[in-house]
């Protein structure tokens, strides 16, 4: 709620666009990468593919509890995985085209978990909590 409410300020004074999406067990990459073309605007750079924010100077995607998708068999989140190269490389390979499709900067991604220890969720691995930013409230 802190979170919503605070972009809901910032938006108030400029052109913000505000993306929500809510994590269940089942939710993975491509379920990120879907709203990722959904929100954004699609464009080329002279390395390929790149999306843009759609009608808006800043676009932010909100992730809401991103440790509740089960891990695989070998302890890997996939989701996790999919935004350690989101943020790491600012982009990802398209299932579909098989081609690196960039994010643009004015699009960022914000998300929220609860503890580890509360029910259903998972710990997040330290090469993800490596390349993020982390304020704990």
């Amino acid at each position: 709620m802190l979170i919503r409410e605070a972009f809901t300020e910032i938006r108030k004074h400029s052109k913000i666009n505000f993306a929500t999406m809510y994590c269940n067990s089942q939710t993975n990459a491509g379920h990120v990468i879907q709203k990722l073309y959904q929100i954004c605007a699609k464009g080329s750079a002279g390395s390929g593919k790149i999306l843009r924010p759609k009608e808006c100077a800043r676009q932010i995607i909100f992730l809401k509890d991103i440790n509740l998708p089960k891990p695989d068999k070998y302890q890997t989140v996939q989701l996790a995985s999919f935004l350690q190269q989101l943020i790491s490389h600012r982009g990802f390979y398209d299932p579909a085209s098989l081609e690196f499709v960039q994010l643009d900067d004015k699009v960022q991604v914000v998300v929220s978990m609860f503890p580890p220890s509360a029910l259903g969720r998972s710990a997040l691995t330290p090469r993800f909590t490596a390349v993020v930013r982390i304020l704990s409230i």
